[in-house]
C-alpha cells in the first residue's frame, strides 16, 4: 500500500518486520526520497496500521487501526512521529477530500451497514456530526434496517488471566 506523499517528498508504505510471520504487526514506514531515508514513524505503536494516506500539507498522515473492536482514524506527524485520534468508529475506505479540508470515509457497526461519513480536519463539527466529529452523508440503509430494530452492541470488559483486562461485545436480539 505505497501512498506518494502530495508534494512527492516521501513515499508511506506498510511492513512487517518479520518475513512469512502473518501475524506479525503491520508497520507504518517512510521512504525520504530526498534524504534517501526510511524509517519506521510508530516503533512504540502496538497495533497493526492499516489503511493510510497522507494529509494534504504532506506533513502528516492519516490512518485506520484496529481498537477494541473498532477503527478510529489516527493522524500521525511525520516530523516527530506524535500520534493523535482523530475520529472514533468502525471506519474504513479513508481519503482526504479533494478541497484537503475534510476526511471521507465510510462506517459501520453492528447494528448497520457502511454509509458515507465526513469529518472535518480543522476539528470543527460538520453540521450533522456528533461527538467524535463525523458526520453522516448518505442515508442509503436506514428505511431497510429499521425494519429489524437492531440494537447497538455493547462493550464488556472483565479481568482475565493474571488481572490482564479483556473486552468483548454483546449483542442483544
Amino acid at each position: 500500500t505505497p501512498r506518494y506523499s502530495p508534494d512527492g517528498r516521501y513515499i508511506a508504505y506498510r511492513s512487517q518486520a518479520t518475513a512469512g510471520f502473518e501475524s506479525d504487526r503491520w508497520r507504518l514506514m517512510l521512504y525520504d526520497r530526498r534524504e534517501n531515508r526510511t524509517r519506521e514513524l510508530l516503533p512504540r505503536f502496538d497495533a497493526h496500521v492499516e489503511e493510510l494516506t497522507f494529509a494534504p500539507d504532506s506533513g502528516s498522515l492519516y490512518f485506520l487501526s484496529g481498537e477494541r473492536g473498532e477503527h478510529p482514524i489516527f493522524n500521525v506527524s511525520v516530523a516527530d512521529g506524535s500520534l493523535r485520534k482523530v475520529v472514533g468508529g468502525y471506519n474504513g475506505e479513508l481519503q482526504v477530500a479533494r478541497d484537503g479540508r475534510s476526511l471521507v470515509f465510510t462506517r459501520s457497526s453492528a447494528a448497520g451497514p457502511a454509509e458515507i461519513y465526513t469529518a472535518r480536519l480543522d476539528g470543527v463539527v460538520p453540521p450533522g456530526g456528533a461527538g467524535n466529529q463525523a458526520a453522516q452523508l448518505t442515508h442509503t440503509n436506514d428505511t431497510f434496517m429499521q425494519q429489524f430494530a437492531l440494537r447497538p452492541a455493547e462493550e464488556l470488559t472483565w479481568a482475565g488471566a493474571g488481572g490482564t483486562k479483556v473486552s468483548g461485545w454483546l449483542v442483544k436480539p
